[in-house]
């Protein structure tokens, strides 16, 4: 189950209506009860008197059980808003669970409470009738009892149509957040020459490294992918491996070990021994997800997102190739390449794909340039340390993309740091940061978008 930050808080409301009316309930009984001690200092042998104290006894207990209930409901509810915010989404989802076991065991003891005080008013009604059972016929007392017991089903109809309300409105409002993406809508070839052709008004952007694994969402899933969207545009990066079976699938490792509760070698296991499977998050903890197929991911980023395909040593560049072309997914996957060389096989095997290419200094620069693959075509990833500002301003000259390869030592510097220094690699020429932390790097930019871009017409 995926929690956003804002499902905890749908329960607030539903809470703070029930202790309003406990605290109502429990006003009325303090009330009965100071009546009650008068009429028992002036007779305190009156039966009537005596069961109404046992009553109201029962009463006062179930009030402060479901008031505590209540209170545990909306202290856990808070609790999981703090842990999602901090990323544990794991834990979030229990205690989020804890909320609303105490939130159902609240409203139970609230059902049986409506129950018990229907006793005090047939106590009353008894008296009554024993005190005229000779002077007033017994038809109008039934009918008394009659209106009572309609009362009680009246009361329990509204308490339920209420619940109904508030899961409706639950519903209703977890869809919206669900469905709150940042989507990026690529649509041809062309599109996607535009959208990668460097301009002062460029929109700068985070590369989330392996789909953005976070606790709860393991690396290289579709799980992984949406939460990332859930929070910001994203050029998701992915890596493709190949099973024994030669089926393309998202994995980064040669072994399942790591990110799987398998173990071996990918290219030892069939497909269908490897779906049987499940991924651990970063953290190694098991989760419900499958590793998905690299045509399953082709077919879910269509609209949604821009992908930078990293193809595993032992996979040809052929097959990747194919897949792209049969999902039609050109226009938003490009692929990695780490030489020359590789750059112009992938081209020649599709000479209008994008290609994240490897430039991180005016010699490889002039490699690129002198490789015959046109300049509209590349994304330059410019390493995993910064670059001077004259080569970033050089490439931005030819109309170049840069990628600032920030995962690793860069994002624990933003962890010791701050990070606003996400920012400052931007301000210093990076126009895309592939990092490890894509949710908290898209929030440390966010204030550079420009207002006004050629490239927001992409943003959905």
């Amino acid at each position: 189950m995926e929690l956003q930050l804002s499902t905890p808080a749908l329960l607030f409301s539903a809470i703070t209506l029930m202790m309003l009316a406990f605290t109502n309930r429990f006003l009325a009984v303090a009330n009965l009860i100071r009546g009650l001690h008068k009429k028992y200092l002036e007779n305190p042998k009156e039966n009537i008197i005596i069961e109404q104290i046992h009553n109201l006894k029962k009463r006062l207990s179930m009030i402060k059980y479901m008031q505590l209930s209540g209170v545990l409901s909306f202290l856990l509810c808070v609790i999981c808003m703090y842990l999602i915010f901090i990323g544990a989404q794991f834990a979030a989802n229990y205690v989020f669970i804890g909320s609303m076991l105490a939130l159902l065991i609240s409203l139970g003891i609230s059902l049986v409470e409506i129950l018990i005080s229907t006793q005090a008013l047939n106590l009353e009604l008894k008296d009554m009738e024993n005190q005229f059972q000779e002077r007033s016929s017994s038809f109008w007392f039934k009918k008394i009892k009659t209106m009572n017991k309609l009362s009680i089903k009246i009361s329990v109809l509204f308490l339920f149509l209420a619940l109904w309300s508030c899961n409706s409105n639950n519903t209703e409002n977890t869809t919206e957040v669900a469905s709150a993406s940042n989507f990026i809508q690529i649509e041809s070839i062309e599109e996607a020459k535009e959208f990668y052709t460097w301009t002062a008004d460029r929109i700068p952007m985070v590369s989330a490294h392996r789909g953005g694994p976070y606790p709860g969402f393991p690396e290289n899933s579709i799980e992984a992918f949406e939460n990332v969207l859930n929070y910001t545009p994203a050029i998701i990066e992915f890596d493709v491996a190949l099973t024994k079976d030669s089926v393309l699938v998202l994995m980064h490792d040669n072994t399942l070990d790591r990110t799987t509760n398998g173990s071996g070698k990918v290219i030892d296991m069939t497909f269908e021994e490897i779906r049987s499977l499940r991924l651990k998050d970063k953290d190694g903890n098991l989760t419900d997800f499958i590793v998905p197929t690299l045509e399953e991911v082709l077919d879910w980023g269509k609209g949604k997102v821009l992908y930078t395909v990293d193809i595993k040593r032992e996979v040809p560049f052929e097959m990747v190739i194919d897949a792209i072309k049969k999902t039609q997914a050109e226009p938003y996957a490009a692929v990695i390449t780490y030489s020359v060389e590789a750059a112009k096989k992938v081209h020649a095997l599709d000479p209008e794909l994008m290609l994240s290419v490897t430039i991180r200094n005016e010699e490889e620069l002039q490699r690129f340039e002198d490789s015959g693959i046109p300049i509209d075509q590349w994304i330059a990833f410019t390493g995993t340390s910064e670059r001077p500002d004259d080569f970033n301003q050089l490439l931005h000259e030819k109309g170049v993309f840069t990628i600032l390869g920030v995962l690793g030592n860069l994002d624990r510097s933003a962890i010791t740091r701050g990070d606003q220094i996400y920012a400052e690699f931007v301000q210093k020429g990076a126009d895309i940061l592939a990092t490890d932390r894509p949710i908290e790097a898209a929030k440390a930019i966010e204030g550079l978008v420009p207002e006004n871009s050629s490239k927001k017409k992409y943003f959905r």
